[in-house]
């Protein structure tokens, strides 16, 4: 029993090995890798001029005239705001009919639904999308 651990014990240590070295070629191919291929990085000429240093008392006194909101007011507009993102979403209908149900379940099972609404169904979804929109306003 005592050579079964000694030699599972020499299976990890080796494993262990390997795996060490594999990561350190791994670490070392990569560094050579990014030595050996520099890419010469360009900046843009505007970005490289240097910035006035003066401040420009105009824009500091248009700031300060400025009317500035507090966060109540904030929360109050932005909840008030209508949401120019919402979008009707299209809920599920049967395509059930009494005429279907008669039919022998094998013919049934071929019959595919269809993705032309008709004309109810389309009045249902823009009441539905009227009724979502009223309600994302409140």
């Amino acid at each position: 029993m005592k050579k079964k651990k000694t030699a599972q014990h020499q299976d990890i240590f080796v494993i262990a090995i390997l795996s060490l070295l594999t990561v350190l070629a791994w670490i070392g191919f990569n560094a050579y890798h990014s030595y050996i291929d520099k890419k010469e990085t360009t900046i843009d000429k505007k970005i490289l001029q240097p910035i006035n240093p003066n401040i420009d008392l105009k824009i500091v006194e248009e700031l300060q005239k400025k009317e500035f909101l507090s966060q109540e007011e904030i929360n109050q507009a932005v909840k008030t705001a209508p949401s120019k993102e919402s979008s009707p979403t299209a809920t599920p209908t049967s395509s059930f009919s009494p005429a279907s149900a008669s039919t022998p379940a094998s013919s049934s099972a071929s019959a595919s639904a269809s993705p032309v609404l008709t004309s109810q169904e389309e009045a249902t979804t823009s009441s539905a999308s009227a009724n979502y929109e009223n309600v994302s306003q409140e």
